[in-house]
């Protein structure tokens, strides 16, 4: 489809019919939250959980950009994977970051729920 991010929809297929050398080991929070978003749009995450669940992993560690976080939060939450998204909200609670977190939700208010962001706003004021 016209609208569809190319290259998310290259690694699913890849993913897909096995093609693990084709695969990419790290990505970027963009690509990981575009394969997230294709995946879902496809109704195929759970054909790419195990890598995404990699990805996620080591995407989280070296981000220290909340925005970046807010893309790799978003695709846990897309992909189902509870324990990426426990880790990577946390981080972002932790960061200090002096913005308010809710600007965040005009680039994502499609794919996580308004309340989310709410909370991390009213945590971090605690």
């Amino acid at each position: 489809m016209p609208d569809d991010d190319a290259r998310a929809v290259e690694t699913i297929c890849n993913i897909i019919h096995l093609r693990n050398d084709a695969v990419p080991l790290s990505l970027a929070p963009k690509e990981v939250f575009e394969i997230a978003v294709a995946a879902d749009k496809f109704d195929c995450a759970s054909a790419v959980k195990l890598a995404s669940i990699f990805w996620l992993k080591t995407s989280g560690t070296e981000v220290q950009v909340v925005s970046e976080l807010a893309l790799l939060m978003s695709a846990a939450y897309i992909l189902d994977n509870v324990d990426a998204f426990g880790e990577i909200t946390l981080a972002m609670m932790m960061m200090r970051y002096k913005e308010s977190y809710l600007p965040l939700a005009d680039h994502l208010f499609n794919f996580v729920l308004w309340e989310v962001l709410f909370m991390l706003e009213a945590r971090r004021n605690m």
